[in-house]
């Protein structure tokens, strides 16, 4: 049996994760002859994890999250047991955040792990 954070681990590091089929908000597009680039608003930042795979910055945002769960296995800051049977286990979420420079393009992906 494999433990929650390999788990965690496998899902944040597969790049083959299935795409959601869904709009993505606040898309532009330009074209220039027969060639089309879209783009994200950069105000945009994703919800959930669903929302950043969806995204077109998906292998960024993955990054930052496996980074994120490197730094907890490395500061040691969890200790891994069993469920308790008459105690429910408290939940997570991914707080995504682009960090844009003084010119507005973006220079880092942030990712926070919260309960």
């Amino acid at each position: 049996m494999k433990s929650a954070l390999k788990l965690v681990r496998e899902k944040v590091l597969n790049e083959k994760t299935s795409q959601i089929e869904r709009k993505l908000p606040e898309y532009v597009g330009t074209s220039a002859g027969n060639e089309t680039a879209h783009t994200t608003s950069l105000e945009y930042n994703p919800v959930s994890y669903n929302d950043a795979m969806a995204c077109l910055d998906a292998k960024f945002w993955r990054k930052a999250m496996a980074e994120k769960l490197e730094e907890f296995v490395r500061k040691e800051l969890f200790t891994e047991v069993g469920k308790p049977k008459d105690h429910c286990v408290v939940g997570c979420k991914w707080i995504l955040k682009r960090k844009l420079g003084p010119d507005g393009q973006v220079e880092c992906y942030k990712a926070q792990l919260v309960a």
